[in-house]
């Protein structure tokens, strides 16, 4: 095959037309393999590069995701086959996990820590927040074990932070009861509270 054109598309990245169809590929790729205007490929050499840019594109992506914030397997897997065929994808999940860059049970931890530490979220809650990212559910159970959690007496805090004094209102105390319960407590725990902060 002929490559045509090679047009930079940003930083890193060319615009590869071969044969009249256009394809993504790294510029160090393109470098690497000596690649140019004008360059005449077989057709299943210029596969393999391109499969190699992609390998190498998803594996920059990964990073570039993970150094924005901690990330779940789960969730840079889903990301990356947004934009990556699977084989590539593999290639840079693999990397990364090498590197020790994705540890769900970290992330499980560190994230636990902060929903029920500073956003009073209970302990269902961030289990099914957990789960939503893919995180594995013994990996879930096992961390969430490790927080000593007086339900009862957390929601005490939050009812006298955020309710009090709590309104003899049905409709109001049944609006308390929801905003809690979708904060992950139990109906049994936020009305045993209820009926403490009460007394």
């Amino acid at each position: 095959m002929l490559i045509t054109s090679i047009k930079q598309i940003r930083k890193g990245l060319s615009l590869v037309e071969a044969d009249g169809q256009q394809y993504k590929i790294d510029t160090a790729t393109l470098q690497n393999e000596g690649i140019k205007e004008g360059t005449h490929i077989p057709f299943d050499d210029f596969l393999e590069i391109n499969h190699l840019s992609n390998c190498n594109r998803a594996y920059e992506k990964a990073l570039y995701l993970l150094d924005y914030r901690d990330r779940t397997f789960v969730e840079i897997k889903r990301k990356l086959l947004e934009n990556y065929p699977p084989e590539a994808v593999d290639y840079a999940l693999e990397r990364v996990q090498d590197l020790g860059l994705i540890d769900d049970e970290n992330f499980a931890r560190r994230f636990a820590g902060e929903m029920i530490n500073f956003k009073n979220y209970g302990k269902k809650r961030v289990e099914s927040e957990l789960y939503r990212r893919g995180v594995e559910r013994d990996i879930i159970d096992k961390v969430l074990a490790e927080f000593d959690i007086d339900n009862e007496e957390k929601i005490r805090e939050i009812i006298k932070r955020k309710y009090y004094p709590v309104s003899d209102d049905k409709k109001e105390v049944a609006k308390i009861i929801n905003a809690l319960m979708r904060q992950g407590y139990s109906y049994s725990d936020i009305k045993n509270a209820l009926k403490l902060t009460e007394d």
